[in-house]
Order: structure tokens, then C-alpha cells, then sequence
């Protein structure tokens, strides 16, 4: 027992240690970056020092958003740094460590029992410290950060939050999320760091369902920009290395390795004022005679009304008066009404 305890426990230190970015290094809880640089790192991804935005064109693609980093800040914080890209595209003023610190749900909680360890499901919290140690977490909890944010902070900046929808895309095919950056929607994705393979190392348990959770070491997440088909590459702003373009090919099977998934902000296009309709004008007389004829029917109706008792004296001289004030009320309208425009 005591051994299978060890061993769990060595699992989880594993899967911590594992999940930090390459080039850091944690010792006795501190970051520390690391200078080391292995051949396979320079091989598995292009740096681009300058792009511009790119309408899609000729099977080429690139939106312009604003890298942001998440060191030394967030060391395992690629998920809350990704998202505060795609949100300062639509115009908002968000800044990484707040959405980390008070709008991304977060727990490290675990129970060891049965051989089994417990913890709260990632793919709907972020499992550990952004700020420190920590594994991650999947597109639901960035969904409900980000409707979070856009509820709280919409009119600070002027915006209206009824004008953004955040969506939990995951399920799309590749082709599907190519389409978005053709309509000019960035897309956070999920990968891998450097998009290296994913390393499996342990089976955890939902603590409210009981049920199995798998989480891949060296998940990454970061926001899809473009692609190039004339060499086969797509373009991400990295929270790590900055844009940088990889394999098309690489990319796909890796986001696939990560249960494909990803979330998008839309925004809702403004809506165009509608124009005045042109007041209508009516026939001479049509108005005037349709009024007249109303008010003439209503009038009777009330009058047969107050006369449907004809025995009795009183109702009968109502009723004289009543016709009176028929005959009337129909001469002055037919002289004094006039046209009544409609829209």
C-alpha cells in the first residue's frame, strides 16, 4: 500500500513538473528559465518576426492580434493568457492576471481513496495555480471566464455585451475552424507545447462523478490566426514563443490528440438603421367617408343598445334623442374630418 501511495504521488509530481512550459524550470515552488535549447525545439516551429494582417486571399489567411505573454506572470497560465488576446481583439482593455486571478474557476483539490486519486474536473476548472504549479484546464472553464469577463466589464469599455456570444466550439474539424479565420474570427485552440507529442502518465477520477479523467502533459493552448495553404502551414499567437507558424498537418493531428477543442468569441454585426418608410397618402375623400361610416355604426350600436327595451317610456325617449344625435353626429363629421396619414 505504501508503495502504490509513492507511486501516485510521484505521478502527480510527474504530471505537474511535466506540464510546465520547456525552458522553466521550478525549484522549491520558484520559476527559473532555463537557457537550454534542444534541436528537436528549433525544428518543431517557424518564428515570425513581422506579420501583417491578411485578408483571405489566394488560400492564405492571417488576422492580426496582439501577442501577449504569459511569463513570467502565469508560468502554467497559457489558457487565461490566450483568451485575454482573443478579448483585446474585440476591443476590450483585459490584462492576464486579472482574468487568472479573479474569473478563471480554480481548484487543486485531491483526495486519495481506493487507490484512486480524486480531483475536481479540469475540463470545467483550472486545476492548480496559474501563477505557479499547475496542469491546466480545458474549454469549458474558458468559456465561463470569458462570459464572466464580457458580463462585468462590457460597458467599462464602451461595449455592449449583448453584442458577444462566446461559443465552445470543440467537436469543429480543422476545415470548420479554417472557415472562422476566413470570416475573420480568431480561434483558441488547444494543442501541445512546441506541438510535441502528448505524454499520457495517469487516470484521474471526477470527485463529483466518480468519473475517469485522462489528462495529456504538455497541453497547450493558444489562439489560431491563420494558414497558408501554398506551404502548408497555420499561423497561432503563441502565450509562449510569440506568432509562430507550424505544420498543417502536425497542427491538425495535435488538436485532434486534444479532443479537438476550441472556443470562439463572436461578435454580433452592427445592424443597419432602417429607413423611414414614406408616409402614404390617401385618396381624396377615402378617409373621410370610411370615419364618417365608423363612427356612425358605433353610435347605432350604442343606441340599439339603450333601446332594447321598448315598453318602457323612458328607454323610448332615449331612443328619439339617440336618433338625433345620430343624424348629427354624421353631418358635422362628413364636413369637419380630414385625412388621416398611415404608416
Amino acid at each position: 500500500m505504501e508503495f502504490k501511495i509513492k507511486h501516485i504521488i510521484s505521478a502527480l509530481l510527474a504530471a505537474i513538473m511535466i506540464s510546465v512550459p520547456a525552458g522553466l524550470m521550478i525549484r522549491d515552488g520558484t520559476a527559473e528559465v532555463s537557457g537550454e535549447t534542444t534541436a528537436s525545439d528549433s525544428e518543431q516551429r517557424t518564428a515570425i518576426v513581422s506579420q501583417a494582417a491578411r485578408p483571405y486571399k489566394d488560400d492564405a489567411v492571417y488576422i492580426d492580434i496582439r501577442t501577449i505573454f504569459q511569463l513570467p506572470e502565469l508560468p502554467t497560465g497559457c489558457e487565461a493568457t490566450a483568451l485575454t488576446m482573443a478579448l483585446n481583439f474585440y476591443g476590450f482593455n483585459a490584462d492576464k492576471t486579472d482574468i487568472a486571478k479573479n474569473y478563471l474557476p480554480q481548484s487543486a483539490f485531491m483526495q486519495l481513496k481506493d487507490d484512486k486519486v480524486y480531483i475536481n474536473n479540469f475540463n470545467n476548472i483550472f486545476f492548480g495555480d496559474p501563477f505557479g504549479r499547475g496542469w491546466g484546464c480545458f474549454s469549458n472553464a474558458i468559456v465561463y471566464t470569458a462570459q464572466s469577463y464580457i458580463a462585468q466589464n462590457s460597458e467599462l469599455v464602451g461595449l455592449d455585451r449583448g453584442d458577444f456570444r462566446v461559443r465552445n466550439i470543440s467537436g469543429s474539424s480543422p476545415e470548420e475552424l479554417y472557415e472562422y479565420l476566413k470570416a475573420g474570427v480568431p480561434v483558441i485552440c488547444w494543442g501541445t507545447l512546441e506541438m510535441a507529442e502528448p505524454v499520457y502518465n495517469f487516470t484521474y477520477y471526477d470527485i463529483l462523478t466518480g468519473e475517469p479523467l485522462v489528462w495529456y502533459s504538455k497541453e497547450h493552448c493558444f489562439v489560431l490566426t491563420g494558414f497558408d495553404n501554398s506551404d502548408s502551414t497555420v499561423i497561432i499567437n503563441d502565450p509562449q514563443f510569440g506568432v509562430v507558424s507550424h505544420d498543417k498537418e502536425l497542427f491538425e493531428l495535435r488538436y485532434s490528440q486534444m479532443r479537438s477543442q476550441a472556443v470562439i468569441i463572436e461578435k454580433r454585426p452592427e445592424r443597419p438603421v432602417r429607413p423611414e418608410r414614406p408616409e402614404r397618402e390617401e385618396r381624396p375623400g377615402t378617409t373621410t367617408a370610411r370615419t364618417s361610416a365608423t363612427a356612425a355604426e358605433r353610435t347605432s350600436e350604442r343606441a340599439s343598445e339603450r333601446t332594447s327595451d321598448s315598453s318602457n317610456p323612458e328607454s323610448q325617449e332615449h331612443s328619439d334623442i339617440t336618433t338625433a344625435l345620430i343624424a348629427e353626429t354624421s353631418a358635422s363629421e362628413s364636413v369637419s374630418s380630414v385625412p388621416v396619414n398611415a404608416r
